[in-house]
């Protein structure tokens, strides 16, 4: 059993240096291969995804995306909110075509839901049409 100070060392790392190792240029962002490629799926798919936030943030918060491909897309779109696009003066809403299911700067994303096939097409539209008007 461990003592308590090496519990409180160890916590004392953790909170140091985060959920994150090295520098967040150098952390994968590569796809972690969870969503079927566009040309081996032709149904629309939704699919949300939650990773471990960057650094001491991972301790306590996940990042969170959407990624949306409708029915014989070749391509994904990917909407997140990152806040310190505000302090470019761009919108915190990104909408892009990117990977699904892309590492969050080093962290393994995880599913966390998925709409397949029948009904999805209509709800890539509703997302696609609320985010127009994603007031922050």
């Amino acid at each position: 059993m461990r003592s308590i100070f090496t519990v409180l060392v160890l916590s004392l790392g953790l909170v140091l240096t985060g959920c994150s190792t090295g520098s967040w240029r150098d952390a994968s962002r590569d796809s972690a291969n969870l969503s079927p490629l566009p040309g081996d799926y032709s149904d629309a798919i939704v699919q949300v995804y939650a990773a471990d936030a960057w650094g001491w943030r991972g301790i306590f918060a996940v990042h969170t995306w959407i990624s949306v491909k409708p029915s014989n897309a070749d391509q994904y779109t990917v909407l997140e909110v990152i806040g310190w696009r505000a302090r470019w003066g761009v919108p915190v809403l990104r909408i892009e075509k990117d990977l699904p299911d892309r590492y969050w700067f080093g962290a393994k994303p995880e599913l966390v839901y998925e709409k397949r096939g029948e009904g999805a097409d209509q709800l890539i539209e509703d997302i696609l049409r609320v985010s127009r008007d994603y007031p922050w």
